[in-house]
């Protein structure tokens, strides 16, 4: 069985995420993102107001990501409901969680910790703002078990 701290150190240990939204006439969205993670396993992923990703999630705030390591052959598919946040003094605090995802221009304080600027800061999308998605689901596959250990039963859901 896996636990929820095997599953945040996972996600501590990876900085990009897929995030799947559903747009107003029930079409799938998909995008790849950077993100970070709080030690109560809330994921913080900033984006633009202009995006698709923020335009379907104003509409329906439920959301599917996924985690691939792809070299250890292991991933973690999560079910969540996001919510938008501004940056703001109250919430600061997300932003070394995020130290992977923001743009040394916006926060030179933290610039040291930016290699590459994440694609986020460079378009032309709106307003930049934090979709704080609060987990309720979570499953782990590591597909380098052996066949006679998993009984082809890969998936072990995680109890959030």
């Amino acid at each position: 069985k896996i636990t929820k701290k095997q599953v945040l150190k996972f996600l501590k240990e990876h900085r990009h995420i897929s995030i799947a939204t559903v747009t107003e006439d029930g079409k799938p969205e998909v995008a790849t993102v950077y993100y970070g993670v709080d030690n109560q396993l809330n994921l913080y992923i900033p984006t633009g107001t202009l995006s698709r990703k923020f335009k379907n999630i104003k509409k329906n705030h439920h959301v599917a990501l996924a985690v691939t390591d792809v070299e250890k052959l292991t991933t973690v598919q999560i079910e969540g409901i996001a919510s938008v946040e501004l940056i703001t003094k109250k919430n600061h605090h997300v932003i070394p969680i995020l130290s992977d995802a923001l743009s040394p221009g916006i926060w030179s304080s933290i610039k040291h910790l930016f290699d590459p600027i994440p694609p986020v800061i460079k378009m032309k999308n709106g307003l930049l703002v934090i979709l704080k998605v609060k987990i309720n689901w979570a499953r782990w596959a590591d597909f380098t078990l052996p066949v006679s250990e998993t009984k082809g039963k890969y998936y072990n859901e995680v109890k959030i």
